[in-house]
């Protein structure tokens, strides 16, 4: 990284460590300042030192996706901060048109993927303003009239060495035999990468076909650099299944199970919603009983990938609101923050054991929240000539 020329007598590891605490919206405007500045601002290690510092400072924002079900339905994305109560938020412009967005599926390093009705995936920065409309991946063209295709399954990631950004999907295709009850499950894996711009298919040697994805989005997690999602392995045609946490390392483009806490009398898998997260930097998996009980019960893998370390830490409740599948639940740093269709949060502060009721200000009735992440904002690209990709040693 080269010396910075300022008038200034600040030392330059002293200036840029002033440098990283700004908002984005002020760094891009002293790119003009001279082009040592720009030339900062452009390398990915202080885009890197920048992020950091600013997701370490615990005072995310969250993305709810807004629908609004006039006659013709528009869904937009606004922007809700915790240090304001939650209670007012600012909708982002958006530089590119959205077919109808079916939701945000993850953020990850201020970068936003978003999903919609066609497929098309959408790769977007709205602190810089830009984004990469992904082309779908290659379809089967020759299909013979005995084969099904089922709706595909994606996931979002980071690979850490390569410094790649990378898009998952995961299709089944069923081969019809005799009757719809007898089918042959094939599974087909594609992945994206943001530097080629290109879709390929991977081999993993993994039977996809015993699996069932719940397919919200609400529920899965990207941690670690591995892609999570709550489902079941089929056991055998009479629907015996066994739960487990599915999961995909971003970086060795591998599957592997993991085994669920055990949950005891609520592990029916139709009585109780699951919602993977992180708290304390560890994983996590909040439990909900729907039917009986009306609490959260919330298990922390202590030590990551050791399953004998999961631990029940939390007990929530029992809560006086009712609960449905379609509410959007979130672990922000030591809050567990809940947001139904229509705006109302629940926000449950760990530390002090309290639950606040608050609402959503200025939203119309015909608006309802659909989708609710966490973000935090930051100055890397998604501009395709911009993504360099390291070469593995």
């Amino acid at each position: 990284m080269g010396r910075l020329r300022s008038y200034s007598y600040l030392p330059q590891d002293l200036l840029e460590e002033i440098l990283t605490r700004l908002p984005v919206i002020s760094i891009i405007r002293f790119k003009c300042v001279n082009k040592s500045w720009y030339n900062l601002f452009e390398n990915h290690t202080f885009i890197a030192k920048h992020h950091r510092h600013h997701s370490s400072q615990k005072n995310p924002s969250l993305l709810v996706e807004v629908e609004d079900s006039t006659t013709t339905p528009q869904r937009s994305v606004m922007s809700l901060h915790l240090a304001d109560g939650l209670d007012s938020g600012v909708s982002l412009d958006m530089p590119f048109i959205p077919e109808r967005l079916v939701y945000i599926s993850d953020c990850i390093n201020g970068i936003i993927c978003l999903r919609e009705l066609s497929s098309r995936l959408v790769l977007w920065n709205p602190a810089v303003r830009e984004y990469t409309v992904i082309s779908n991946p290659p379809s089967h063209v020759h299909s013979p009239s005995n084969v099904c295709y089922d709706y595909p399954t994606f996931a979002f990631g980071y690979d850490h060495i390569s410094n790649d950004y990378k898009l998952v999907q995961i299709g089944t295709y069923s081969t019809v035999l005799y009757d719809l009850i007898d089918q042959i499950l094939h599974p087909v894996v594609h992945i994206y990468t943001l530097s080629t711009d290109s879709w390929r298919q991977i081999d993993t040697g993994f039977d996809h076909s015993i699996l069932n994805f719940p397919g919200e989005c609400s529920n899965n997690l990207y941690f670690n650099g591995v892609y999570h999602w709550p489902g079941c392995i089929i056991l055998d045609k009479h629907g015996r299944h066994c739960e487990v946490i599915v999961c995909f390392d971003m970086r060795d483009e591998v599957f592997q199970i993991m085994k669920m806490p055990n949950l005891g009398d609520i592990s029916h898998i139709e009585k109780i919603w699951k919602t993977a997260a992180v708290l304390n930097d560890c994983a996590a998996l909040i439990i909900y009983d729907l039917k009986q009980t009306k609490q959260f019960d919330i298990w922390v893998m202590n030590e990551y990938g050791v399953e004998e370390s999961w631990t029940k830490k939390f007990v929530i409740g029992p809560l006086i609101v009712e609960l449905t599948l379609h509410d959007q639940l979130l672990l922000v740093d030591d809050k567990l923050a809940l947001i139904n269709d229509k705006g109302h949060i629940l926000l449950y502060d760990f530390g002090a054991q309290e639950i606040k009721h608050l609402q959503l200000r200025n939203l119309p009735g015909s608006v309802f929240v659909s989708q609710a992440i966490t973000y935090v904002e930051s100055l890397v690209s998604v501009a395709r000539g911009k993504v360099e990709a390291k070469k593995r040693g």
